[in-house]
Order: C-alpha cells, then structure tokens, then sequence
C-alpha cells in the first residue's frame, strides 16, 4: 500500500494537470495556439533544462542503479510493444500507427519519469 501511495504521489499532480489542461481546452478557454506554443515550450526548453539541471547534481558513479536502469528500461518497451500491437488491431489507418506509438509513451515518459525520478531521489538540484 505504501508504495501505491508513492506512485500517486508521483504521479497523480502530473495527471491531474494534464486533465485541467484537457478540460480547458475543450472549454475553449485555452486556444489552440496557445496549447501548440506551450508545448513545444515544454518539450524543447523547460524538461531538458530541468533534466540536465538534475543530471548535473548526481553523483553517477555512486547513485547508479544497473537493475533499475534495466527495469525501466524492460518497462519502457513493453509498453511500447503494447500499444504498438493495440495500434495495429484498433488504427484503421495504418499510416499513423507510427506516430500513435511515439506520442503514446514519449510524453508521459518524459514528464512522469522526471516526477518519478523527483519524488524518489532525495538529492534534488531544484526544490519542488
């Protein structure tokens, strides 16, 4: 139970945001423009910068966990092997089975694992 509680500590704000931005944007209070630019905002500056920010204050040669590494890793793909088998069955148009996979876990790898990443470590180089 503990952990659960871990995961949805991690997880659930992420969640939550992305819903509130979902739920805005189907209101119309958000334009399209504006989802567009704060995207590419995210993706291009904001996540590498905090990435590298938190990259730059571990210590690799003591923090390194080889069987976590390989479990994400495992994790990442098998995920990845489900929606790409899921996206096969249910897509119609098969020229988007492709680009459905990527967005499928690309963005919610990035943002969830950095959360994760965030709430398990206790070196942070950012406070939350």
């Amino acid at each position: 139970m503990q952990n659960l509680i871990f995961s949805l500590n991690a997880t659930l704000p992420v969640f939550l945001t992305m819903v509130a931005g979902w739920l805005l944007r189907q209101w119309g209070f958000l334009p399209k423009e504006f989802c567009k630019a704060a995207d590419r905002l995210t993706f291009k500056i904001t996540l590498p910068i905090m990435l590298f920010l938190d990259m730059s204050a571990v210590d690799i040669l003591h923090d390194f966990q080889p069987k976590f590494v390989l479990f994400c890793f495992a994790a990442t793909l098998a995920g990845i092997l489900v929606v790409w088998g899921a996206a096969h069955v249910l897509i119609r148009d098969k020229s988007i089975v492709g680009e459905f996979v990527q967005a499928s876990y690309r963005s919610s790898a990035a943002v969830l694992g950095w959360r994760s990443s965030r709430t398990s470590t206790a070196r942070r180089a950012w406070p939350r």
